[in-house]
């Protein structure tokens, strides 16, 4: 008998340990397929030349995701060999044979995403959405959800993360961009491969201002575009490449990965579903059934001792009825009847009369209310009509954007010389200003402008001169003004 409850007891504990089990590391592969990148001939099928990856899956949580983040060095070989059109292709290139040359071949790029083995053909096509090479960041999309993957939650990593030994890559390190892709390669969910380490140190790539995360766990050319994520699941970055001396020391190895900060941005302009990690996203809450019990105990034990003292009550009036004596009346019973009657008709008069009143209370209130109700509605109509509306803006000093305004809506202007990213562009010779400068959004509750640097290499500036912390919030008022890097590069807040 005992053993029997032990078994029970464990399996509760497993049912119940399960359901609130959080994500781990390992759970992540079921986030990750393969990004196949092969050129096909319109009558015999694929051609030479193919490259591989790794991608991951964003989307709406438990939801089935229809879109995926990879390196763009991935899906190079479909930019550079007519984006999916059809095309005369230098059949050198494709086949890395010199004696082709000056010879071609007909057909069109394709982006496969494989679910299982080259050979079963478990593939469905993607379609690009972005790139951006001086990123190295892609944005892929299926024509519908897949239900053999999910989406994986997103976390910005923070300075407070490095050095921690709780990151792993995620991919299938087969070797990307090879000549020939053997067929007998297994690409399956457990395939992929997870290696640990740690992130050493976060930095902005130079000339770029790129976030970049530099880590110490393996990564190999079949990783690119794979996730790189917490003890958790949560993806904090893109594994995007390897620098090596070619010698055997494993210290002679840097790897690195995209910060996943610069990834949201991208989602962001695409409006391409994604969520962040969070407690509540990682965990299953249970309902404790005892709670219940308790309650029901306690309605119950009430619920007797209301019924026992009901019963008591009842057996003291019947104990008094019957001990009580007997009354002879001093005056004739029909003048007691009359004096009843009477005293029972005054008082059904008195209470319809108390109700009478009680009801036009009530009704000339409920008027007054309804009244008062649409008098308001009015009044706060006028005055919003009356009300401008104003529009929070950016406009620039600068002489090269000639009084440009920008609005700022829900989320964040980006500002800085990425055609790609920023609202306002500034020149690529321009002194002083980054890819991605600096951010700034408004708060509707406060009226304020909402200003960051986003750890651009020369600062950015209040116009009295004083420097913003990189990465640190800071609030504006409308008329204030700021600049990157230089004077000369002038920005003013206002509501227009």
């Amino acid at each position: 008998m005992k053993k029997k409850i032990l078994s029970l007891v464990l399996v509760l504990v497993l049912v119940f340990g399960i359901s609130v089990m959080p994500a781990s590391a390992a759970d992540t592969r079921d986030g990750v397929a393969v990004v196949f990148v092969c050129f096909e001939h319109p009558d015999y099928g694929w051609v030479g030349y193919a490259s591989t990856g790794t991608g991951f899956f964003v989307g709406n949580n438990g939801e089935d995701p229809k879109h995926l983040i990879t390196n763009q060095h991935v899906i190079e070989m479909y930019e550079q060999l007519g984006k999916g059109e059809l095309v005369n292709a230098p059949a050198e290139y494709l086949s890395q044979n010199k004696e082709d040359a000056g010879k071609y071949v007909t057909g069109r790029c394709k982006i496969y995403v494989y679910f299982d083995s080259l050979k079963s053909g478990d593939c469905v096509e993607a379609y690009p959405v972005e790139s951006d090479s001086v990123k190295d960041l892609a944005i892929l999309k299926l024509a519908a959800p897949t239900s053999k993957r999910r989406a994986l939650p997103l976390l910005e990593p923070t300075n407070d993360m490095v050095g921690q030994n709780n990151i792993h890559a995620v991919g299938f390190p087969s070797v990307s961009d090879n000549i020939l892709a053997d067929s007998t390669t297994s690409w399956g969910l457990t395939d992929a491969t997870v290696t640990g380490g740690s992130i050493t140190r976060m930095f902005v790539q130079s000339g770029t201002g790129v976030e970049n995360l530099q880590i110490d766990c393996e990564i190999n050319p079949g990783n690119s575009g794979g996730p790189l994520v917490n003890d958790d699941g949560a993806v904090l970055g893109v594994n995007t490449k390897l620098y090596s001396d070619n010698s055997d020391s494993s210290t002679s190895k840097l790897y690195y990965a995209i910060n996943i900060s610069e990834v949201i941005p991208m989602l962001n302009k695409n409006n391409v579903p994604y969520y962040k990690y969070t407690a509540e996203s990682a965990e299953t809450q249970n309902t404790n059934p005892s709670d219940n019990t308790v309650s029901t105990d306690s309605a119950t034990a009430i619920a007797e001792n209301s019924s026992d003292a009901s019963n008591t009550a009842t057996d003291t009036s019947a104990e008094q009825a019957i001990a009580a004596p007997t009354v002879t009346p001093t005056e004739p019973a029909s003048d007691s009847s009359t004096s009843d009657s009477m005293t029972v008709l005054w008082i059904v008069l008195a209470v319809v009369f108390v109700v009478l009143v009680a009801g036009g209370v009530i009704i000339f209130l409920a008027v007054n209310k309804r009244k008062a109700e649409k008098e308001n509605a009015e009044q706060a109509a006028a005055i919003a009509a009356a009300t401008p509306v104003q529009t929070p803006m950016l406009r620039s000093l600068s002489a090269q954007h000639k009084g440009l305004k920008v609005p700022i809506n829900s989320t964040q202007v980006l500002i800085g010389r990425s055609k790609a990213d920023c609202a306002i562009v500034f020149s690529d010779n321009t002194p002083g200003v980054s890819g991605r400068h600096c951010s700034i959004s408004y708060d509707p509750a406060t009226k304020d402008f909402i200003l960051t640097d986003l750890r651009s290499t020369y600062g950015t500036f209040l116009q009295s001169g004083a420097r913003l912390t990189p990465a640190v919030p800071y609030r504006l008022r409308s008329g204030d003004k700021f600049y990157l890097g230089e004077v000369g590069n002038m920005i003013a807040v206002e509501l227009g």
